[in-house]
């Protein structure tokens, strides 16, 4: 215990202690209490905002299979009835095939209907017969199936296994003569008298995927979702993925694949006509979402909605600023109870240098809080793209743009299929990116043989490409370029050295005059995971950045001009395709060469203030005169403002940022301790400063520095 806590309390200090503790526990509190009312308000939020969504996503999902239901209601209405006509001998064969014409013509969304015997079920001197009405450039035509092909052959479901197990429902086969998906429901009939378990036929019906297709894309499952529609044995009738349709794959089948148990549960619950939510992660993309899965009830279907929880419209923004005033609260109230616990109204030396202590760590955790929680809220640009991570995405948003082609009765879109390899890149200044690499193209042999081969950077001040292979296989022709260019990006330096920015290339065909849309290349990259740095070498560094994700994205961008090409679309609906490079300062670098020479500096201004005194001797023996503290406080403005001059020459930005500030901290620290100095050696007409040998800037120097710099990050990430 130093000298002066020996000497017994001023009078005054009782008084003064009672109100320091009665306001320290008035803060303790209301910090409190606020704190509860901001973190409710936090989860009331989170639990609205993901409510509604579910919500919304469920009544989404309940429409399409009503729809669906509707339609493939209705075809099986049709079927049965002729059936059960058949079975009761109400129906002859004659009439039977009247109806059916009848049925084609009063529903257009029916594409075929069939009246197909078994083996000398329709004549015993004829062995097949299959009467089949199709619709054919929008009439109604006969053919006779048998004439084509045996029907009998195992690979024909709608009819053997219809024959062998009772009504179904096929599973998606394509229709060359109609160049279309079709599905087929086939009901056994046995005729008048009969026995069931030996059918006479079978009753179908065709119609085709695209009005299904139609109904599942259309649904609002945000940019990123989409749909999917598999039978009760867990085969899929629809995928935006169209290899696991024609692939014939199964939920159990891709659950071994992909190492997915999330698709287990899938299975299960389509086996048992059940619905629900299942939180999933994707193993190919590693996005977390939602599966809305609800089942078709005429068929037994199960549709299965997909939502990327990354499209939940929970804004970055008030997520950040609610979790900043629950720490703000936070902070308020162990800073009340730290003045509590140490008593800090008695004002002794012991308390107030503990205090000090608290308050500064206090202020630098609550600092890297802040930080931390603006790393993970902020967004580099919200530029509205949608992120082509697999091809369910890719082909929903091809999908919904040929549907808004042939809406507006535009020239149809061509997709060609666009990679990059990016193998080198660096800031040559602020804003400027040196990059290189290789793009390539596929273009369809027979339809794309007019379109020109090549590609552009948008934004490139400087672009040299080269051709290096060509080769034309499986009905395509391969082209590939090395490429060289340097682009403008457009970086927010605001935040510095706290940032998140995204480096961006937009390619673009060189042909501006037909409807071509560069779609990316999938199948050539191994992993489609944003964090596993598709399109980027291994060995690929950024100086002074951390390469965090890369992908392709989808904007529509807006222009007010044809760049002076007459033709029958509109530019500005072009899906534009970027490829994105998600990017983070490297902090740990600009601490080293920015933060730590002023923390070294702070440091020694405090040593400054610390070994201030007015004792003759001590001052002999530190040389730490007024003089003396003044020449070095000199000394360190020169260092200081000539780095700031500097890193403000480096950091192009048109304001104040972040690190600045730290700088204008260290002109107040100086200009603190010298005028404290002057103050302390020269006058004895402020108290406060030669209180207990100026104790009052010796305990606040740090909790004064950090709080500042407080309320700073505060104001600049709130």
């Amino acid at each position: 215990m130093d000298s002066h806590d020996a000497h017994p309390a001023h009078p005054a200090v009782g008084p003064l202690a009672n109100t320091v503790r009665m306001l320290l526990r008035i803060g303790l509190i209301l910090s409190f209490l606020l704190g509860l009312g901001w973190s409710y308000q936090h989860w009331t939020y989170q639990r609205a905002i993901t409510a509604a969504s579910k919500t919304q996503l469920i009544a989404v999902t309940n429409a399409g299979t009503a729809a669906i239901d509707k339609i493939t209601r209705h075809a099986m209405a049709q079927v049965d009835a002729i059936a059960r006509e058949l079975d009761a001998g109400t129906l002859d064969q004659a009439s039977a095939l009247l109806r059916l014409r009848s049925g084609m013509e009063g529903n257009p969304e029916f594409f075929g209907m069939s009246l197909t015997y078994r083996p000398y079920g329709w004549a015993s001197h004829q062995r097949l017969y299959s009467a089949y009405f199709q619709r054919l450039n929008g009439r109604t035509a006969f053919v006779r199936l048998d004439e084509a092909y045996d029907y009998t052959r195992p690979e024909y479901e709608w009819y053997g296994r219809a024959m062998a197990n009772g009504s179904l429902w096929t599973r998606p086969y394509f229709d060359k003569a109609a160049a279309t998906t079709m599905i087929t429901y086939a009901r056994p009939f046995s005729g008048p008298g009969g026995d069931p378990k030996a059918p006479l036929g079978v009753v179908t019906l065709d119609i085709s995927m695209d009005g299904i297709r139609k109904i599942i894309e259309s649904m609002d499952l945000g940019q990123s979702g989409f749909g999917a529609l598999v039978q009760s044995d867990g085969s899929y009738l629809y995928h935006p993925e169209t290899d696991f349709v024609h692939g014939r794959k199964t939920l159990l089948g891709l659950a071994a694949e992909l190492n997915d148990p999330d698709r287990l549960l899938l299975a299960a619950a389509a086996s048992k006509r059940e619905s629900g939510i299942l939180e999933h992660r994707s193993q190919t993309t590693g996005l977390a979402s939602w599966i809305i899965f609800a089942p078709v009830p005429a068929t037994g279907w199960s549709l299965e909605n997909t939502f990327i929880k990354d499209d939940v419209p929970i804004r970055p923004e008030v997520m950040k600023r609610q979790q900043i005033k629950v720490l703000l609260a936070g902070l308020v109230f162990l800073l009340c109870a730290a003045g509590l616990f140490l008593a800090v109204g008695r004002g002794s030396s012991r308390s107030l240098w503990g205090m000090s202590i608290v308050t500064a760590l206090l202020f630098l955790v609550a600092i890297g809080q802040i930080l931390s929680i603006s790393l993970r809220f902020d967004r580099a640009h919200n530029t509205g793209g949608i992120p082509i991570g697999d091809r369910a995405t890719l082909n929903s948003v091809t999908g919904a743009y040929t549907r808004a082609c042939e809406l507006h009765h535009t020239e149809p879109p061509v997709y060609i299929p666009t990679g990059l390899y990016l193998e080198s890149a660096t800031f040559l200044s602020a804003n400027d990116l040196m990059v290189s690499g290789y793009v390539w193209q596929k273009y369809q042999l027979g339809t794309q043989d007019d379109l020109f081969r090549g590609f552009t950077l948008a934004d490139a001040t400087s672009l040299e490409i080269a051709e290096n292979y060509r080769e034309k296989v499986n009905g395509f022709e391969f082209v590939r370029w090395h490429f060289r260019a340097t682009l403008r990006q457009h970086l927010d330096s605001a935040r510095y050295p706290i940032e998140t920015e995204q480096i961006e290339l937009r390619i673009l065909h060189k042909q501006l005059n037909h409807n071509t849309v560069l779609v990316p290349d999938l199948s050539a990259y191994r992993f489609a995971n944003p964090t596993t740095l598709p399109g980027l070498a291994k060995d690929l560094k950024l100086p002074g950045w951390q390469l965090k994700a890369s992908s392709f994205e989808f904007r529509k961008l807006k222009f007010d001009t044809n760049f002076g090409v007459d033709r029958a679309f509109a530019k500005e609906d072009l899906p534009s395709l970027f490829f994105c490079v998600a990017i983070r300062r490297n902090i740990v670098d600009a601490c080293l060469s920015n933060l730590l020479p002023l923390g070294v500096v702070t440091f020694l201004l405090f040593i400054l203030v610390m070994i201030a005194s007015r004792d003759a001797r001590l001052v002999g023996f530190t040389q730490a005169g007024v003089g003396r503290v003044l020449n070095i406080c000199a000394a360190m403005l020169f260092v200081i403002a000539f780095r700031h001059v500097d890193i403000r020459s480096r950091i192009a930005s048109g304001e104040v940022f972040y690190l600045e500030y730290i700088y204008f901290l260290e002109y107040f620290a100086i200009l603190w301790v010298s005028v404290n100095s002057v103050l302390y050696a020269t006058t004895e007409r402020f108290p406060l400063i030669h209180y207990r040998d100026n104790l009052i800037a010796k305990v606040l120097f740090w909790p004064v520095l950090l709080g500042a710099l407080f309320v700073i990050t505060l104001a600049v990430f709130y």
